[in-house]
């Protein structure tokens, strides 16, 4: 599948595979020796259309090639997909001057806003347009609807991007074949540099350790340990591009996804980044056997979103990537 979002380019199924209480508020600051200062107000929220027109904005600039202009929406702590690993807000500089597309028509459209924090927003919504890229001198038109996903943190009085994910919006119960592999496919550079990623988290490992046991809890259909995991704000997309923002349906969903022979689960290369000082992003390969949807389940990039609650990790967000599309 080939889609003209944001994403750096270089050349399912599971409990977020497939388809397949809000963050603690930070106490209050007072001025030193006075107990009668006034509490420091909340800042304000983001509006879905507003962040929207972000993201069309960086779309705009992604298809025109033009890394300088796309650079004003990502901040320092971007990560997203491509090529089969993950990559960092200085790749683009490289990448993105490659791209130039021929646009016919379509957008950015269906906002859904999820507030995972006080700083720290996800944006989900469609990318409908018909374009026709051309990356480094090969074609690729797109093969859209997507589903796309944009974390958005703020900084100073700028709302950027620290993730950005498309899907193929599709049919789990009708999953295309899988394209056959051409001769001139592109070949993984095995002495091309180490990508530039942001720090990684000193909390990588813990909240490693919670996806993990939520993967464990949807193999084994375990809604009373899926529920201590999920947050009470939640959204998620899933790999088919679908998307839910109703804590029910998730863990339902989660529960009764029809799924066969998945015995062993795992969170693959775990990398950690802090939004905040309650807030972590992980990206991941998330790995199952067995079947969904009669269709083999493979190893999937994933982002979930953790925010610190009652003293423990919880899931806001979570997003599993189409592998051969994120």
């Amino acid at each position: 599948m080939k889609k003209i979002g944001w994403v750096v380019l270089l050349v399912g199924c599971a409990w977020l595979m497939s388809s397949c209480t809000p963050p603690t508020t930070p106490a209050a600051n007072t001025a030193a020796g006075n107990s009668n200062a006034a509490a420091k107000p909340a800042a304000a929220a983001p509006t879905a259309d507003a962040l929207l027109a972000n993201d069309k904005g960086a779309t705009e600039a992604y298809m025109k090639g033009d890394a300088s202009n796309l650079n004003n929406f990502i901040g320092d702590k971007f990560i997203s997909y491509g090529s089969g690993s993950w990559h960092g807000k200085a790749d683009i500089a490289s990448s993105v001057p490659k791209m130039k597309c021929d646009v016919k028509g379509g957008g950015l459209s269906d906002p859904q806003i999820t507030k995972i924090d006080d700083d720290n927003y996800a944006l989900v919504y469609k990318n409908s347009y018909d374009a026709t890229c051309t990356y480094d001198g090969k074609a690729m038109p797109s093969a859209g609807p997507f589903r796309a996903a944009t974390i958005w943190q703020r900084n100073g009085d700028k709302w950027l991007a620290v993730f950005h994910g498309e899907n193929p919006i599709l049919d789990p119960k009708n999953p295309p074949k899988a394209p056959a592999k051409t001769a001139d496919a592109p070949k993984k550079d095995d002495k091309a540099p180490a990508p530039a990623l942001p720090a990684k988290s000193a909390n990588t490992d813990a909240v490693a350790a919670v996806e993990k046991t939520g993967w464990e809890a949807w193999r084994d259909k375990d809604a009373k340990k899926l529920d201590g995991i999920v947050g009470k704000d939640i959204a998620i997309v899933g790999g088919d591009g679908s998307t839910l923002n109703d804590r029910a349906a998730i863990i339902k969903y989660w529960t009764e996804m029809p799924c066969k022979d998945v015995k062993n689960v795992d969170v693959k290369d775990p990398y950690g980044i802090s939004l905040g000082p309650n807030t972590e992003m992980l990206a991941f390969s998330g790995v199952a056997d067995g079947s969904c949807y009669d269709t083999k389940n493979v190893p999937q990039p994933s982002i979930s979103v953790y925010v610190k609650q009652d003293g423990a990790w919880k899931l806001a967000f979570a997003f599993g990537g189409a592998p051969d599309s994120m």
